[in-house]
């Protein structure tokens, strides 16, 4: 299995997120992302749409570490707060499935390391899709080694 080539772009069987190569359900928005199909040719209007898995992963985990570094968000509350607020969410059940799925306690302050940002690429991949493991490992290492 080659990371770089698995898509589940358009595959109606899988949940919106990993149909859409976006497993985080990340919105729209003025961003380039490396990978991104552009608005003109995308299918979805809410969310963006990502050529291959890989690209999607990798745009989570930016964010991730923007969330760290640029917004100063360290908790699983804080985070989870920013990425899913209650205007659209029921936040507090997402930050209690994402404590549940990491074993991170909400308030614990976190250290943006590849350990880190994996158990919550994890966690909010299958928190987003209702769906078990829904990146494969080989997915995630590829992602990240290509920040």
């Amino acid at each position: 299995m080659n990371p770089e080539m698995i898509t589940y772009l358009g595959d109606r069987k899988f949940p919106r997120g990993l149909r859409n190569n976006n497993p985080g359900n990340i919105r729209r928005a003025k961003f380039n992302w490396t990978g991104k199909i552009t608005w003109s040719v995308s299918k979805d209007k809410e969310f963006e749409q990502f050529h291959k898995l890989w690209y999607g992963v990798r745009a989570l985990i930016k964010l991730l570490l923007t969330y760290f570094v640029k917004h100063k968000l360290n908790t699983v509350s804080q985070i989870i707060n920013r990425w899913a607020p209650d205007t659209e969410n029921n936040t507090e059940a997402y930050i209690a499935s994402v404590c549940v799925l990491t074993g991170f306690k909400k308030n614990q302050v976190l250290v943006p390391n590849t350990d880190t940002l994996k158990k919550l690429v994890y966690a909010i991949t299958d928190h987003e899709n209702g769906y078990k493991n829904a990146i494969p490992e080989a997915v995630f290492d590829y992602a990240i080694k290509n920040i």
